[in-house]
């Protein structure tokens, strides 16, 4: 019979593969979980496995799980989110325009950006010399 019986042996084996930064078979263990009666993944194995992605620098990856995850209607956590821009910003994979387009979808999904959602989106400024959005950025986060 099949290893893994109930969620906590699915959550379990995410958290080991996510430690372990094993993120092709986190992938290949999410998307089993949609097969087994009582075990569909929700909000936070797919945080586990998106940490992973990000850890891993694999930002593209992580994003695609974000938009699996809306396309299923589960709900998309900041810290996921953050995760998400953070890794885009130190992988620099991602232009400042489409990190600022991140950060808006974050917003329209009906998240308030926090300090670390700005700090990623400021590093990925700062890192293609466009200090002047930076410091606007800088005073919208100052000023919520």
């Amino acid at each position: 019979g099949d290893v893994l019986r109930d969620m906590q042996d699915y959550i379990n084996v995410l958290q080991l593969f996510a430690w372990r930064r094993l993120w092709k078979e986190s992938i290949k263990v999410l998307s089993s979980m949609w097969y087994i009666d009582g075990c569909k993944p929700g909000s936070d194995e797919y945080h586990l496995v998106i940490v992973g992605l990000c850890d891993a620098k694999r930002p593209k990856e992580a994003a695609a799980l974000l938009e699996e995850m809306r396309e299923h209607d589960i709900p998309r956590q900041l810290k996921t989110w953050n995760a998400v821009i953070a890794a885009y910003a130190v992988t620099g994979c991602m232009d400042r325009i489409a990190t600022l387009k991140l950060k808006q979808t974050l917003e329209l999904d009906g998240q308030e950006p926090d300090v670390k959602t700005y700090g990623a989106v400021i590093r990925s400024c700062i890192d293609q010399a466009s200090w002047k959005i930076a410091f606007q950025l800088y005073e919208e986060m100052i000023s919520r």
